[in-house]
């Protein structure tokens, strides 16, 4: 009636629910709140348009309460409420007294009225329709919006806000969109797991939940997230205005479908992240340098597409082509320039002249002065080397097929996900647990923090260049799988492709039959208090040895140094457990002697030499009398005259004589 469905809950235990109701079929209903839309309750609505400023703190509950039962209608409902909050501040039931209306929370009550009055309609999403999802952050409260596609417009189906505690509102913009998108999947998990999700945003929310240095936080909310079917579209213009966010909030006298309006077709993220660097040089050897390491700096955030702005026209000129580099350093520049540009998809350098590359040129003039007295903060980057004298680690084994690797890297590079179904939701679970840099897949470890992946063939080298190459101590499976995750590498069956060698090398049987033990140390380890490459790092680089910083090793080296007799010393200390430990179970099957004074012995000619040793000769000489004895089974001996034998004599080489 009037536009809205009144539902009655009638128990059917009771026999009359039959007979003066009628069961709505779900598809109908359904079909009905779509058509009509969800509403608030207008007696709600009416009951806050009416009430007067709350003066007591009964009366602030009261309105808090009403509040949250239209809170799902209401856009930005938490920065809009945080001055009815901000009074409760300190405010218990011993000093309830002392509640204040203060004149911040009038004026929000006011702007609160009008917004309760026009509320939107609110829809259901259709079975497996794709959501829209937008984010907002304030200093004091987050918000977020679920939206549905209908006829070309966007209409709401569920909104979402929250207050940010006192460490929450010292994030970073950036960290607040991650967490009111957190947020909204933990409140709307329903939707998140039924529904694929399109997050409409212009900021970097996908590079840097995927990045590989993010923090902590940031990993934490990208693994949590990376369990639903999330995808990030760059916001459309929207004349001028900073937020558009929600729906309720365009502009008076605007339609609102220019506001929140899908694109026809999704644009390519390539076509829309477009890139500019600036750079700049003393001179043109140092302008290649600045680009040069600028390319390498958007080659690691994944930029496609980028234009550079010099001010050196001869560079510009040369790797354009209308200049021909002639000098021998000017030839190799151009040639590693060349090399780092065909990894992009699309690139434009141009000619600028000095005055529009002003920013680029005062940093250039602050790296060689001290930065302290600034108010923000500059990274510089202090360079050992040129450029075109870097030597490459390259991997010499190489795989020729697709392997296990390959959907990982697609999806990470191109943005390509499998087609089948299943495929696709477990890519999407473990797809966080990897990163790809300079074209190299690593996973992210718990004894180390990167992991190289390898595919087989490569395993195949690694394996036995650790069980029985030039460091290779022919252990069996487990540890040779430990010591190439110490390595730095890694792939899924480690353990089964490790057994499998092991079990086929011949020359297992003498290493395994001979007693080892290891304090988790190597030689090199106690020496230098760090682990030497092995050769398979030197055929298969890992991330420490692809990362290597040139300028901070000799230091490091020095720290390891300084550090290593504590190093030493706790290896000392596991060795000598390990031999209490043998010492323990070797005497747990000994049958100890002892023998007491002026007891009678023999004792063994093999030791004493006191007979001949020929081949019929006695094994025991004596007899002697036991004249002293000592600890740890020694004893001193007599003749049977009463001379005093020479030494003590341990009690291995006695034997009982029963005179």
């Amino acid at each position: 009636e009037k536009g809205i469905v009144e539902l009655f809950f009638v128990g059917t235990e009771y026999q009359l629910a039959d007979l003066f109701t009628k069961a709505l079929l779900e598809e109908r209903f359904k079909y009905l709140v779509r058509r009509l839309g969800i509403r608030a309750n207008p007696k709600k609505i009416k009951a806050i348009a009416d009430m007067q400023s709350p003066r007591t703190l009964k009366e602030m509950q009261s309105l808090s309460e009403k509040l949250t039962a239209l809170k799902r209608f209401l856009s930005r409902s938490a920065k809009r409420s945080l001055p009815f909050f901000e009074t409760l501040k300190d405010i218990t039931k011993e000093n309830k007294d002392e509640y204040r209306w203060t004149e911040s929370a009038k004026r929000a009550f006011q702007e609160m009225k009008k917004v309760i009055v026009e509320l939107p309609l609110l829809t259901t999403p259709v079975n497996k329709e794709t959501l829209y999802v937008y984010v907002a952050a304030a200093t004091h409260a987050i918000s977020v919006v679920l939206l549905a596609e209908r006829k070309g417009k966007q209409c709401p189906i569920h909104y979402v806000g929250r207050t940010l505690n006192e460490a929450e509102r010292n994030y970073a913009p950036l960290e607040k969109l991650a967490l009111s998108l957190l947020h909204m999947s933990w409140r709307l998990r329903r939707y998140f797991k039924a529904h694929p999700i399109k997050v409409i945003t212009d900021q970097p929310l996908k590079q840097i939940l995927n990045k590989a240095q993010a923090s902590r936080k940031l990993t934490k909310y990208s693994v949590e997230l990376g369990a639903y079917n999330i995808a990030y579209e760059p916001r459309n213009a929207m004349k001028g205005q900073v937020m558009a966010d929600f729906l309720s909030e365009a502009p008076v006298g605007t339609a609102t479908e220019k506001f929140f309006r899908l694109p026809i077709e999704s644009p390519n993220i390539d076509e829309v992240e477009r890139w500019t660097l600036f750079t700049d040089g003393a001179s043109n050897s140092k302008e290649y340098e600045a680009l040069l390491n600028g390319l390498r700096m958007a080659r690691k955030i994944k930029v496609r597409n980028i234009d550079v702005k010099v001010d050196s026209k001869l560079v510009a000129s040369q790797i354009n082509g209308s200049y021909v580099a002639s000098s021998t350093s000017m030839i190799k520049y151009l040639a590693t320039t060349k090399e780092c540009i065909a990894e992009f998809i699309a690139f434009v350098i141009r000619n600028i002249p000095r005055n529009l590359n002003q920013k680029a040129d005062i940093l250039s003039k602050l790296a060689t002065h001290a930065c302290d007295h600034l108010t923000k903060k500059v990274l510089v980057e202090v360079l050992f080397e040129r450029s075109t004298d870097r030597k490459e680690v390259g991997a010499i084994v190489e795989e020729k097929e697709d392997s296990w690797m390959t959907p990982i890297i697609r999806c990470l590079s191109e943005g390509v996900w499998p087609e089948d179904k299943d495929q696709r939701r477990v890519l999407r679970i473990k797809i966080n647990h990897y990163v790809l840099e300079e074209g190299v897949i690593f996973k992210k470890g718990y004894l180390v923090p990167m992991l190289r992946c390898v595919g087989p063939l490569q395993a195949n080298y690694v394996i036995r260049e650790i069980h029985m190459g030039s460091c290779g101590m022919h252990v069996e499976a487990r540890s040779v799988m430990a010591k190439a995750i110490r390595q730095g590498y890694y792939w899924p069956i480690m353990h089964r492709d490790a057994r499998s060698v092991t079990q086929k090398c011949d020359s297992c049987q003498a290493h395994r039959t001979s007693l080892k033990q290891s304090n988790g140390e190597t030689p090199f380890s106690l020496t230098y208090k760090s682990e030497a490459v092995i050769p398979a790092e030197i055929r298969m680089p890992t991330h420490r040895t692809m990362m290597i910083r040139e300028d901070e090793n000799e230091d490091e080296l020095r720290l390891n140094m300084d550090l290593l007799q504590e190093r030493r010393e706790a290896a000392a200390i596991i060795e000598a457990k390990y031999k209490s430990k043998m010492e323990q179970y070797y005497n747990q099957k000994v049958r100890t002697m002892s023998f007491e004074p002026d007891e009678y012995v023999f004792r063994r000619n093999e030791a004493s030499m006191a007979e001949d040793q020929y081949k019929l000769g006695p094994k025991w000489e004596g007899p002697y009398r036991v004249a002293e004895a000592y600890q740890n089974g020694t004893y001193k001996l007599q003749t049977m005259r009463g001379n005093e034998v020479p030494r003590t004599w341990h009690a291995i080489n006695f034997r009982k004589c029963y005179v």
